[in-house]
């Protein structure tokens, strides 16, 4: 029984300092640093491959991260580890 209250506190726990989360901070790269995205707001993001960025609007919504971009709104999951999953690149995590 201790168990369970304890793990049910932590589960609540967590969700709440995530829901009270204005967005991700800092850099997120995949193990290689061919990519980064460096978020540098609670809106803004700063995506680099090989050294260029492009600064993006963001959102967050249903445990993924929404990229406004010019060919449309790319819509990247967040892995229970909180890495991004990110399209022929594998995971970028925090650095």
């Amino acid at each position: 029984m201790k168990t369970v209250l304890k793990t049910a506190s932590m589960v609540a726990l967590t969700l709440a300092v995530a829901a009270c989360s204005k967005g991700l901070s800092g850099t997120y790269a995949d193990k290689n640093r061919m990519l980064e995205m460096e978020f540098k707001s609670k809106d803004t993001v700063v995506v680099k491959a090989l050294g260029a960025g492009t600064e993006l609007k963001y959102e967050l919504e249903d445990k993924s991260v929404k990229l406004d971009s010019p060919q449309g709104k790319l819509v990247l999951p967040i892995r229970e580890d909180g890495c991004i999953a990110y399209p022929m690149i594998g995971s970028l995590c925090k650095q």
